[in-house]
C-alpha cells in the first residue's frame, strides 16, 4: 500500500493521530482501515536510506536507544520463557530492566560541558565556531582531558 511505503518519507502525514498511552506509537486512517506504526521505526529506516534533515538525527538516535532497549528486553523475556523463569520473576521485573537500561544508554548520551566551555576552548585556539556542529577537531577531546580528568 503506498501509504505505508510514504511514511519512511512523511512520517506524521495529515491526519495521523497520536495514540494514548504510548509516546511514539500512531494511527492512520486510510479509508476503512486504520494503520498502526511505529514512528521509531519509520525514522530508522529514514535514517539509513540518508534521508533525515540534521534536526531530525537527534530523534533518530533516542528510537534507536529505545528499540535496543526493547529488543534487550525482549532477549531477556525469550530466555526466561524458554527456561521457565518467567514463572518465578516479579510481574514488573521486566519493566525495570527496560527502565535501567533506557536510563543508562541515556547517561552514555548526556552532554558533559556547556556549549560555552567549547565557545571558549575554541576561541583560545583560534579556530572557527559552528553553533549548529556538533563534529569537533579530535584535539578537543585531548585537551578536555588534560584539563579536566
Amino acid at each position: 500500500m503506498a501509504e505505508i511505503r510514504s511514511l519512511s518519507q512523511t512520517p506524521f502525514p495529515s491526519g495521523c493521530k497520536k495514540l494514548k498511552g504510548s509516546r511514539w506509537s500512531y494511527r492512520l486512517r486510510v479509508g476503512d482501515y486504520r494503520i498502526l506504526y511505529e514512528v521509531c521505526q519509520v525514522y530508522l529506516e529514514a535514517k539509513d536510506a540518508g534521508a533525515l534533515l540534521p534536526n531530525q538525527l537527534a530523534i533518530a538516535v533516542k528510537c534507536e536507544v529505545l528499540v535496543r532497549g526493547l529488543a534487550h528486553t525482549g532477549i531477556i523475556a525469550l530466555v526466561d520463557e524458554a527456561t521457565g523463569y518467567q514463572k518465578d520473576r516479579d510481574r514488573d521485573e521486566l519493566q525495570r530492566f527496560l527502565a535501567l537500561y533506557l536510563s543508562e544508554e541515556r547517561l552514555r548520551w548526556a552532554k558533559m560541558f556547556p556549549d560555552e566551555y567549547y565557545r571558549q576552548l575554541f576561541r583560545l585556539q583560534g579556530w572557527q565556531d559552528s553553533p549548529l556542529s556538533v563534529k569537533r577537531p579530535k584535539l578537543v577531546g585531548v585537551i578536555t582531558n588534560r584539563l579536566v580528568y
